[in-house]
C-alpha cells in the first residue's frame, strides 16, 4: 500500500499529471485481485480450508 502512494508521485513527476496514475492504479488493483483469486484457488484444491478444532 505504500509503494501505491510512492509510484502515484512517480507518474505524476514523470508525466505532469495524474492522467497517468489513476490506470496504473486499475492495473495493479486487478493484479491484486488476480493473485487473491489465484491463492484462493489453490487453497481449496489443496484442502487447505478446513481448520482443524
Amino acid at each position: 500500500m505504500a509503494l501505491g502512494g510512492w509510484m502515484g508521485g512517480a507518474i505524476h513527476d514523470l508525466t505532469g499529471g495524474y492522467s497517468a496514475a489513476f490506470p496504473a492504479g486499475f492495473a495493479f488493483n486487478i493484479m491484486n485481485l488476480v493473485i487473491i483469486a489465484a491463492l484462493y484457488t489453490r487453497q481449496i484444491r489443496l484442502g487447505l480450508s478446513d481448520v482443524p478444532a
